[in-house]
């Protein structure tokens, strides 16, 4: 059986897998487009000693979404962290959508797919729990999806908003995020739609931990970036962040 300390050691975390993920389609959703696309982030706790075995089981569930026209934008892992006494591991995927009509378009072919249906089977008693939010990008921070490898760790950072404060928090972050991104810029900024109301989501990549505090010890010392801290953070209720790994399945590496 697979563990994740297993596929850290010979380097799986941080492989690129061939033609399933890094091939998938690369189409772009133009400016043109009437809506912005739909994100969606599935989240799953997985128990002790079930990682290898669940991204195993995931391979054919990815490969039926992909070959329906989803785009697996992340595959991602945490390290294990206590819970009931027990290492547990979260999972992270993040998948785009043209659109909501296009989401609904993409379930309804999986609940008509026998293999897809056969694949969750074996994956759901490989999992404790799953949850899924769905996400709009906002226009100030470019996407930067195009399946690669980055090299090191990814940070998903997550901010509850107090009720009506997103367009106050987006106006003055938008105001000051250029300097942040002279010096690392966020795969993508989006804010809640289906799920946590009033949330903001941002996933940064890093090269690793210490490379992490170098730069975010660096923009500490730009005197705009730490007003805007400070001035946005009126508007925060809560925050949290992950630290993620990249899994075989991840487009970003």
């Amino acid at each position: 059986m697979l563990s994740y300390a297993w596929l850290r050691k010979t380097g799986c975390l941080s492989r690129t897998v061939g033609a399933l993920c890094l091939s998938a389609p690369t189409r772009k959703f133009g400016d043109a487009r009437a809506r912005p696309p739909v994100f969606e982030l599935r989240n799953y706790e997985v128990p002790p000693g079930k990682l290898g075995d669940v991204i195993s089981s995931a391979r054919e569930r990815v490969t039926i979404e992909v070959e329906m026209g989803a785009m697996l934008r992340g595959f991602w892992a945490t390290e294990g962290f206590l819970k009931d006494g027990l290492i547990t591991t979260e999972l992270f995927a993040l998948w785009e959508y043209e659109s909501f009509d296009h989401r609904d378009a993409q379930l309804a072919k999986r609940m008509t797919s026998d293999d897809w249906i056969s694949s969750v089977k074996i994956m759901q008693p490989l999992i404790t729990t799953k949850s899924i939010t769905l996400w709009h990008s906002f226009s100030f921070a470019p996407l930067l999806l195009e399946p690669r490898k980055t090299g090191g760790i990814f940070e998903l950072r997550n901010y509850r908003l107090h009720p009506g404060k997103i367009s106050a928090w987006q106006k003055r972050f938008s105001e000051t995020f250029p300097k942040r991104a002279e010096h690392s810029k966020p795969l993508g900024m989006w804010y809640s739609e289906v799920g946590g109301l009033n949330e903001v989501l941002h996933i940064w990549p890093y090269k690793s931990m210490e490379d992490r505090a170098t730069v975010r010890a660096t923009c500490t010392q730009i005197p705009e970036w730490s007003q805007c801290v400070a001035d946005t953070m009126v508007f925060v209720q809560e925050m949290k962040n992950k630290i993620l790994y990249p899994t075989p399945l991840s487009p970003l590496q």
